[in-house]
């Protein structure tokens, strides 16, 4: 990718001054299989965005440091989750999500891989029904908040996070954030994707069409939790928000292992660890 249209996506992002509205029409479209299909393969933790589950993982990591019972909300197939259970193995999980189906393939890769920290359980965000108030130290959700259907629901997912911690509890929120140019959009679908297109990239598009404004984040976010909780995102483009309590040290342990997940990293996926660790470098997210 050339930097002068790198260059050129960034500007026509910036200064576009029509927004596009929120969608979630595509991703009403797709269904539970496809979504379980596409992220177990294009979105696996060794597919494209490897880096991204990655750069997650070591600051999820930080942000429980401190916690024994952590709640992952949306945790689907359990991609994300896994590698975070791997690297805090003395961390007991609940990963839930809306679907058996899901939720089966996600326990068959823990069984595969020999992960006995997780437990899962079918559960609705915005109603997270048989969780008991106070009953985690740690909540966490990745790439969940915009299969919501809209700001309301939102909130009624942040004041669940509340009711089920204790107080003063970590949490770790992240999300696509909704850009203003559907051109945009297509870019960063197309950077990586094969052609034509396969069903990672469907769902990459769809998820990023239904992505929140930045603006209905940061509002929910200091509506429900206050100034405890602090937004970073991508700059110079809003693409990922990161929505987080304190970071703590990792372990001697912990660094080495991660140190190794970085090393093994393909030459274009360094470069984009790089590229996503400098973007939220910008805004105050350090490694």
């Amino acid at each position: 990718m050339s930097l002068l249209k790198l260059s050129g996506i960034f500007a026509h992002e910036l200064f576009a001054r029509k927004k596009l509205q929120r969608s979630t029409e595509r991703l009403k479209k797709l269904s539970t299989e496809k979504i379980a299909h596409a992220t177990m393969n294009g979105g696996s933790i060794l597919g494209r965005v490897a880096p991204g589950y990655l750069f997650q993982t070591v600051h999820i990591t930080k942000t429980i440091a401190q916690c024994h019972n952590v709640l992952d909300i949306g945790c689907g197939t359990g991609e994300q989750l896994l590698q975070v259970a791997t690297v805090c193995p003395n961390v007991n999980f609940t990963g839930i999500d809306h679907s058996d189906f899901i939720l089966r393939k996600a326990q068959e890769q823990a069984d595969k891989k020999g992960i006995t920290n997780i437990n899962f359980l079918k559960s609705h965000a915005e109603s997270l029904k048989g969780i008991s108030d106070n009953s985690y130290d740690g909540v966490i959700s990745t790439m969940t908040l915009h299969h919501l259907a809209n700001y309301n629901q939102l909130i009624q997912v942040f004041g669940e996070i509340k009711r089920i911690l204790i107080p003063n509890g970590a949490i770790y929120l992240e999300d696509f954030t909704l850009f203003k140019s559907y051109k945009t959009i297509n870019f960063f679908v197309d950077k990586d994707a094969p052609s034509p297109r396969d069903s990672f990239s469907e769902l990459y598009e769809a998820s990023m069409c239904a992505a929140f404004p930045i603006s209905d984040l940061s509002n929910a976010m200091e509506l429900v939790f206050g100034d405890r909780v602090k937004m970073y995102f991508t700059k110079p483009i809003p693409f990922l928000a990161v929505m987080k309590t304190e970071s703590y040290p990792l372990t001697k342990t912990q660094k080495d292992y991660l140190a190794n997940l970085v090393s093994g990293l393909s030459k274009n996926q360094a470069a984009d660890y790089k590229d996503l660790t400098t973007a939220f470098r910008w805004s105050g997210l350090s490694l």
